[in-house]
């Protein structure tokens, strides 16, 4: 049951700090200045936790169990394996618009990668580090269960 919390938590963590680096980035880039409200934001979080939710279970599980498999609960290997998740979906993002953008008038992803990387990977590693936190009973090492 704490695994699963861990999960739905590290899934609004991981959508909260995507919105926030966003915004950051755009703010600081000045590429997209807008006012956008508080009831945006929040319906943007709701449908990105749902959304990182359904689509972080096979690696949330996989993640689980390597875990248990090397016998780890450091911090690292989870925030390593969410930056991993983000890259991942990163990547299947750039897949799925580039396929769904008929007129090709978007710029190359290498000239995107600087405002995407840090976002995707960076709330991935924001995400698995909340899973540690919420989702690892820290206080038992797994070689003695």
């Amino acid at each position: 049951m704490r695994a699963y919390q861990g999960h739905v938590a590290s899934c609004f963590g991981a959508a909260i700090s995507f919105v926030g680096i966003r915004e950051i980035i755009f703010s600081a880039t000045g590429e997209a200045p807008r006012t956008v409200s508080f009831w945006d934001w929040t319906s943007q979080i709701v449908f990105l936790a749902v959304l990182i939710s359904i689509l972080a279970l096979p690696f949330f599980l996989a993640t689980r169990m390597l875990g248990q498999k090397l016998q780890t609960n450091h911090w690292l290997y989870f925030l390593t394996c969410g930056a991993i998740c983000g890259m991942t979906y990163l990547f299947l993002a750039e897949y799925i618009s580039q396929s769904a953008d008929f007129n090709n008038q978007r710029l190359p992803l290498r000239e995107r990668l600087h405002i995407l990387l840090p976002m995707f990977v960076g709330s991935g590693a924001i995400g698995g580090f909340i899973f540690w936190l919420t989702g690892i009973d820290r206080t038992t090492a797994l070689s003695k269960r």
